[in-house]
C-alpha cells in the first residue's frame, strides 16, 4: 500500500498539512471521571503543585498543614504521600521530613505524572519530549507490527480501526478516544516484542493525558483518519514501509494538535480526576 504523504522509505518526519475544518481547532473538554477517594483529591493536588514547580525540589511537605489544609486525617495524608514517593516526585527522609525531589527523580513514564506535566507551565517542553520519544517508538513498533502479527491480532486491529473510524466520522471524541486507546495498544504488542509491548502503557497513558487534559480537538482531522486507516491496513496487509509512514504521520499531526490546542482558551473548566481543591490551569 503506497503512502503518498511521505517519501519512500518513510524516515523523515513529514510536512504535515491539516485538511480544512468548517470551524477554527476546538478543544474537547472531557466530562469529569465518576470516582474518585479523598486520597487521590490530596494525590492529585499535591503531584500538580510539585509538577508546576509551586513546591520545588527540597519543599518540605507538613503533614499537620497538608491534614488541615484537605480536612483529612494524617494517615491519609501519609498514605497520599506515599503514592507521590512511588511516583518519585518525594522521598522521607529522616529528621527532614517528606522532601520533593528534583525531576530526575520522577517516574516520567507514569500516565498521571504525564498528566500533571501536561498541565504545568511547562507543557510545551513536556508535549515535545512526548512526541519525539513517540515518533522515536512507534513507528519501529509498526514495522515489527506488519511483520509479526498473528492473524488474530490483524483481526483485531482490523475490529478496532473499523470502531475507531465510525466515532471519528460521528463526531463521538469519547468513543474514539478509547478506540484509539486500544488500537495502539494493539499495533504495540502485536510485534511480539517484550520491550515495545512493555511501552503501549506510555502511548496508552499519553493518549489519556492528552484526552484529560482538553488537548483533543472537538472534531477529528479528516487526515487523522486516513493515517489510522492506512496504519491498520498496513499492518493487517504486512507492508511495513507503510506502517512506518502512517504511524510517523499521526504522532507527528498528534504533537502539532496539542501544542495548537494548548495555546486556546478554555471555554469551561478542564475537570480533575478528584474533587479539587486547586482549580486546574487553562
Amino acid at each position: 500500500m503506497q503512502n503518498r504523504d511521505l517519501p519512500a522509505g518513510g524516515t523523515a518526519a513529514p510536512e504535515v498539512v491539516r485538511m480544512p475544518h468548517d470551524h477554527p481547532l476546538r478543544r474537547f473538554i472531557p466530562e469529569p471521571e465518576a470516582t474518585s477517594t479523598f486520597k487521590n483529591d490530596v494525590v492529585d493536588v499535591l503531584g500538580q503543585g510539585i509538577c508546576s514547580g509551586e513546591m520545588p525540589p527540597g519543599h518540605v511537605l507538613n503533614m499537620d498543614e497538608l491534614a488541615t489544609r484537605f480536612g483529612v486525617s494524617r494517615p491519609v495524608v501519609r498514605e497520599a504521600c506515599g503514592v507521590l514517593s512511588s511516583l518519585g516526585l518525594v522521598v522521607s527522609r529522616r529528621r527532614a521530613g517528606t522532601v520533593v525531589q528534583p525531576q530526575d527523580q520522577w517516574e516520567l513514564f507514569n500516565s498521571e505524572v504525564i498528566r500533571w506535566r501536561l498541565n504545568s507551565p511547562g507543557r510545551a517542553s513536556q508535549i515535545r519530549e512526548l512526541s519525539e520519544l513517540r515518533s522515536s517508538v512507534e513507528p519501529d513498533a509498526a514495522v515489527l507490527a506488519a511483520e509479526r502479527a498473528t492473524l488474530g491480532e490483524r483481526a483485531e486491529i482490523t475490529t478496532l480501526i473499523n470502531e475507531l473510524l465510525a466515532a471519528g466520522a460521528a463526531r463521538d471524541i469519547p468513543a474514539f478516544h478509547s478506540a484509539d486507546k486500544r488500537f495502539h495498544a494493539a499495533v504495540m504488542t502485536s510485534g511480539h516484542n517484550a520491550m515495545f509491548a512493555h511501552l503501549h502503557h506510555f502511548v496508552e497513558g499519553t493518549l489519556e493525558s492528552r484526552y484529560r487534559q482538553g488537548l483533543m480537538p472537538d472534531e477529528i482531522d479528516p487526515l487523522a483518519l486516513v493515517w489510522h486507516r492506512e496504519l491498520g491496513e498496513a499492518v493487517v496487509a504486512g507492508d511495513a514501509q507503510a506502517a512506518r509512514a502512517a504511524a510517523l504521520n499521526i504522532v507527528t499531526r498528534s504533537a502539532e494538535e496539542m501544542i495548537e490546542l494548548s495555546q486556546l482558551p478554555v471555554t469551561r473548566p478542564i475537570p480533575r480526576r478528584t474533587r479539587g481543591a486547586v482549580p486546574a490551569q487553562g
